[in-house]
């Protein structure tokens, strides 16, 4: 059971590595989407602000009492500057929408690593008051943490877990001084030396 206790000491370590770093991860993509939102609201009324334009420009067109040649000019040009200006604008929303999946994308791929780096973690931590510290692993535990089991001459024993490569970035990790045990800071950590 010192192994539970190990991981759920890492399990506090990860979730303060996930609150600053998921979160924060998290709060600026949705804050770009607020943003890209917001842009594309605003294209979308410029499309609206355009067309009243262009229509207020074809009824003076209609109303100025030029020779109808010439309104059959003017009425052109004020379509043309239309059209173009409307796929600008349709343009900007397209590209805005395409960005606004790609974040949400982004979202979605945060979320899934975050399942993934702490997962196997809170798959232990299950465990942990589930049976008493004296009686061991139960069949069910056992199936969880033991990957294989290699039996050699002269009784040893060789228990491969399930989560040894987890385990040993994280223990890694601390290792190197980049996570601290609850209540140890790197200035404790140095002092001690």
């Amino acid at each position: 059971m010192v192994f539970i206790r190990q991981v759920e000491e890492l399990d506090d370590m990860i979730s303060r590595f996930h609150s600053e770093f998921f979160q924060k991860m998290q709060r600026n993509i949705e804050k770009e989407k607020g943003m890209v939102d917001r842009e594309i609201q605003q294209r979308k009324n410029e499309k609206i602000l355009l067309y009243k334009e262009y229509s207020i420009r074809e009824r003076v067109t209609q109303h100025d009492g030029i020779g109808q040649a010439c309104k059959s000019g003017v009425s052109d040009s004020n379509k043309e500057w239309y059209l173009s200006e409307k796929q600008k604008k349709e343009d900007a929303i397209r590209y805005h929408e395409e960005r606004k999946m790609q974040l949400e994308g982004k979202t979605a791929f945060f979320e899934q690593l975050e399942k993934e780096q702490a997962g196997w973690i809170k798959e232990i931590l299950s465990y942990k008051d589930t049976v008493p510290e004296e009686e061991g692993l139960t069949a069910q535990m056992a199936s969880l943490f033991v990957d294989k089991i290699f039996l050699y001459d002269g009784k040893r024993v060789e228990v491969v877990l399930n989560f040894k490569d987890e385990y040993q970035t994280l223990c890694q990790l601390i290792d190197e001084g980049r996570y601290f045990p609850m209540g140890q800071t790197r200035e404790t950590e140095e002092g001690r030396g």
